[in-house]
C-alpha cells in the first residue's frame, strides 16, 4: 500500500519514515518497491508481528537503519530479522512486553545481523538473556540495555569481541564481581548509573583492558568499592581510564591504591558522605596542595551539578564527614 501513497518515487527514496499510524498490519512485499532504502521507522504503531514476507531479502539487500520503537508485540519472537543482511542499527526501546514470560532467555539474533553496530533494547522489560542471545553479534559496538529490570551483570555480553559501549542506566543489578569470564577487550566506555548497586568487589573491572570512561554516578547505596576492583592494587595493571565518576553515592572512602589516579583526565565524586580521617588523608592532602595532580570535576548532568570548595586551612585527620563540597 505505501508503493500506491508514493507511485514514482519507490527507487529514489532512501528514508521511509511511518511512525504513529496506528498500522497494525503490513502486506507482504510491501516495501519490495523501495529498492534504495537505507532507513525505515515503524515506531508507535499497533503491530503485532513482522515476518520474513514483510522484511524480505529484497528489503535486506539495502536497509541498514531499522527503528520499532513501541510496538503491540507480546514478545520478541514475533519478529523476523533473519533476511536483513545490510542491517546496522536496529532500535527496539519501550516493548515492554519482549521481557514477558523470559522470553529473551529462549531468543537468539540471526546470523543475518552479523554487520550490526549499534542495538537499542531500552525499556522493554528484560530481566535476563539467554546464553547465546548475542552470539551472532559480532560487529555490535554500542549495546543499549537501560531500563531493564536485570538484577546482575549480564555475562552474556563478553561473546561481543568488538562491543566499545554498554549502557546499563536504571537496571535492578546490586553488586558487581568478578564473573571469571573472558574479557570485552574492547569496551571502552561503561555507564552503570542510578541502579540498586552496593558493593563492587575484587577485581569486577578486570574484564575490560581498554575501559576509558566509567559512570557510576548516583548509585544513592554504593558504599564498598574493593581496592582491587580494576587489579591495580595487587598487580599494578589497570585499564587507560580517562573519566571516572562516582558523584551522588553512598561512599564514606575511597581506596587510594583503586587507580593511578595521576592517570584519570576527569574525576568526579562530589556528594557522597565522605570521612575526613586517615584513610582519605591522600586525596584530601592532595587537594590542598598547590600542584594537586587528582583532576576534579563534574560529570553528573547539568539538573545535578554542584561546586567545590577546596579547603584553605591545613587538613586535620577527624572522624567526620567531609565538608569539602557545597551546592551550586
Amino acid at each position: 500500500m505505501v508503493d500506491k501513497v508514493l507511485p514514482g518515487n519507490e527507487k529514489t527514496i532512501e528514508k521511509l519514515e511511518l511512525l504513529q499510524n496506528s498500522i497494525y498490519h503490513i502486506e507482504n512485499g510491501t516495501f519490495d518497491k523501495f529498492t534504495a532504502l537505507k532507513e525505515l521507522d515503524l515506531s508507535y504503531n499497533n503491530l503485532k508481528n513482522i515476518t520474513s514476507e514483510v522484511f524480505t531479502k529484497k528489503l535486506g539487500s539495502t536497509l541498514q537503519k531499522l527503528k520499532i520503537v513501541n510496538g503491540a508485540f507480546d514478545s520478541v519472537l514475533v519478529l523476523d530479522f533473519s533476511n536483513l543482511f545490510q542491517l546496522k542499527e536496529l532500535w527496539l526501546s519501550e516493548n515492554q512486553n519482549f521481557g514477558k514470560n523470559n522470553s529473551f532467555t529462549k531468543y537468539i539474533f540471526p546470523k543475518a545481523l552479523g554487520n550490526l553496530t549499534h542495538l537499542d533494547l531500552r525499556h522493554c522489560g528484560i530481566t535476563s538473556f539467554g546464553e547465546d542471545t548475542f552470539i551472532n553479534l559480532r560487529s555490535l559496538e554500542t549495546l543499549l540495555i537501560s531500563y531493564n529490570p536485570l538484577i546482575s551483570f549480564p555475562t552474556q555480553i563478553y561473546v561481543l569481541e568488538n562491543l566499545k559501549y554498554l549502557s546499563l542506566h536504571y537496571t535492578n543489578i546490586q553488586i558487581l564481581n568478578n564473573t571469571g569470564l573472558n574479557f570485552t577487550s574492547n569496551l571502552e566506555k561503561l555507564h552503570i548509573t542510578s541502579t540498586p548497586l552496593t558493593m563492587i568487589d575484587d577485581c569486577a573491572f578486570c574484564g575490560f583492558p581498554n575501559l576509558k570512561e566509567l559512570l557510576l554516578y548516583k548509585n544513592s547505596h554504593l558504599s564498598y568499592i574493593h581496592e582491587n576492583a580494576f587489579g591495580y592494587a595487587y598487580n599494578a595493571t589497570s585499564p587507560p581510564l580517562e573519566t571516572f565518576s562516582l558523584e551522588f553515592c553512598n561512599l564514606s572512602t575511597i581506596p587510594e591504591d583503586l587507580l593511578n589516579w595521576n592517570n584519570i583526565s576527569k574525576f568526579a565524586l562530589g556528594r557522597n558522605p565522605f570521612f575526613c580521617n586517615c584513610s582519605m588523608a591522600w586525596l584530601i592532602n592532595d587537594l590542598l596542595s598547590p600542584t594537586h595532580s587528582v583532576n576534579l570535576t563534574n560529570i553528573v548532568p547539568k539538573l545535578y551539578r554542584y561546586s567545590w570548595q577546596i579547603p584553605i586551612v591545613d587538613y586535620q585527620c577527624y572522624e567526620k564527614p567531609a565538608k569539602f563540597y557545597q551546592n551550586s
